[in-house]
């Protein structure tokens, strides 16, 4: 029987009531605990709480597949989330931000955005109602990122663990040159697979026909409706506020890009025949069953499953033990993967037993 409850997910909402609660402290050095809790105390922790390694059985899955309140939290995260950005434009226009304050600010807000914020864009992008597809695209436009929404359903599941995956880091590829391949290669991927879609409904690509550039224009114009409103507040352009918006966008998918290295590290599908691979498989994700980040993570650790079953509600997501399985939780390899040395020493000696017993060879 799985150990996890589903009340569990709604410990993200702790991360928005820790950033206005912590910056309304008598003192702003509170700002400090959600970064500890994140990447110090959360990696500690999902060791001794311990994994889930098990699966629902066939009739609780049926019973709790479209329990609304599932979906509901990915719904009221996105409300949640929103406001926040809201509320952060207010006080930077409002409040005088020392430079303390404002890195604390930015690394708190990277984790709401970019840790739990584009996770939710992502679970509720593989959705095929209108609702859920809108609040996808309204947490990705926050960060800059909308052409996730295309690259990664439209790319990224068709050619993950294959060379013509931009967001699959091959063997000894340090995450900083990943990062220039999955941003930008993954931008120009998703800007060909939308102008192939729209070639083939023999339409022209534009500003408003491609979403890769509507979604992005959408960006561009939140930013400088808060600079024109930041102007007619203060008289003068807001320049700190702008600034944050775009270091947090370019510090919210660069998380997310470090969990896309962490994903399919080394990972390569067997070509079969020229230009064929073989089917995605356990084998083509690492997978982290710990009960705590799971719970941040919308199970988003039991990755094979999801790219096995892309549109299956998180909450239904299987855990496979013959998946290779990563020494912690993603909180604690993010960390891994800013030190290059120390992300091989851990991680090559796994990727080449796995690949010896798999497939015989390292």
């Amino acid at each position: 029987m799985r150990k996890i409850s589903k009340y569990g997910y709604l410990l993200v909402l702790l991360i928005p009531i820790s950033i206005v609660g912590s910056y309304y402290s008598i003192n702003t050095n509170l700002l400090f605990v959600l970064p500890i809790l994140m990447f110090i105390i959360l990696p500690i922790l999902d060791p001794i709480i311990g994994t889930d390694d098990n699966n629902y059985t066939k009739d609780i899955s049926e019973q709790i597949k479209d329990e609304y309140f599932f979906r509901g939290i990915l719904h009221v995260w996105s409300i949640v989330q929103t406001s926040t950005m809201i509320w952060l434009v207010y006080i930077f226009l409002n409040d005088p931000i020392s430079t303390k304050t404002f890195i604390l600010l930015l690394i708190n807000t990277m984790i709401m955005n970019g840790g739990i914020g584009i996770t939710i864009a992502h679970e509720l992008g593989h959705k095929t109602n209108k609702l859920d597809k809108f609040l996808a695209k309204l947490l990705l436009v926050q960060v800059g990122y909308g052409y996730f929404w295309v690259e990664h359903n439209r790319g990224h599941h068709v050619h993950v663990a294959t060379p013509h995956d931009p967001a699959t880091a091959r063997k000894n590829q340090h995450y900083y040159a990943f990062w220039k391949q999955a941003v930008i290669g993954g931008f120009m991927n998703s800007i060909k697979i939308e102008n192939e879609r729209l070639a083939q409904r023999k339409k022209k690509s534009n500003l408003w026909t491609n979403e890769v550039y509507r979604l992005t224009l959408f960006s561009i114009l939140l930013f400088f409706v808060c600079g024109i409103i930041g102007y007619e507040i203060t008289n003068s352009l807001p320049f700190s506020l702008l600034v944050f918006l775009l270091l947090q966008a370019i510090l919210s998918f660069s998380l997310l890009e470090a969990v896309d290295y962490i994903e399919h590290y080394g990972m390569m599908r067997k070509e079969v025949s020229p230009g064929v691979y073989e089917k995605v498989n356990p084998n083509h994700s690492w997978n982290a069953n710990f009960i705590y980040s799971n719970y941040f993570l919308f199970q988003l650790q039991r990755h094979a499953d999801h790219h096995m079953y892309a549109t299956k509600n998180y909450q239904l997501l299987n855990a496979h033990q013959d998946s290779p399985q990563l020494p912690n939780g993603y909180p604690a390899m993010v960390i891994l993967t800013l030190i290059p040395p120390l992300w091989y020493a851990v991680m090559n000696k796994r990727l080449e037993q796995w690949q010896d017993i798999k497939y015989g060879e390292n």
